[in-house]
């Protein structure tokens, strides 16, 4: 096998099990789980404690408005958002972490540190470094990539 389709393979492999470690994690909370594309829209709605739109929140999380209006209906039903009209135009619904929000969103920060805590212990500074260094440089291609499609 040739170096690309190595680190072809590689990569694809490493998302899927970062995304396995982590929803694995959140399903298991004792007293809230939660499915890792409903940590992320936790997450995308916890960036602004005044509310964000559904607009905003599809952009963010770069998926459709159907979508977006679906998930957030079912946190809300679960209680961890809440919808509110905009007070400068009616027409707009924001949507805001509850208490039960925060905490979960708190928690899957906490998971993200934790991992990467455990991850950082298995290298000496100048490994860490030089990761960190490629992992920039992988993540720039990506987003160049992305900037080029739009």
């Amino acid at each position: 096998m040739n170096f690309e389709s190595e680190l072809t393979e590689f990569l694809a492999e490493t998302n899927r099990l970062i995304s396995k470690v982590e929803e694995n994690m959140l399903t298991s909370l004792k007293t809230h789980p939660v499915s890792l594309a409903e940590a992320h829209a936790i997450e995308a709605v916890g960036k602004d404690k005044e509310g964000r739109s559904i607009t905003e929140l599809a952009n963010d999380l770069d998926i459709a408005l159907p979508s977006v209006t679906a998930a957030i209906w079912k946190l809300a039903k679960r209680g961890f958002v809440e919808k509110l009209k905009d007070e400068n135009d009616k027409r707009v619904v924001k949507v805001k972490l509850t208490k039960l929000g925060e905490r979960v969103n708190m928690v899957h920060r906490l998971i993200h540190e934790r991992m990467v805590d455990e991850i950082i212990d298995a290298f000496t500074e100048e490994e860490r470094a030089l990761i960190f260094k490629m992992l920039q440089r992988i993540n720039n291609f990506f987003r160049d990539k992305l900037e080029e499609n739009r």
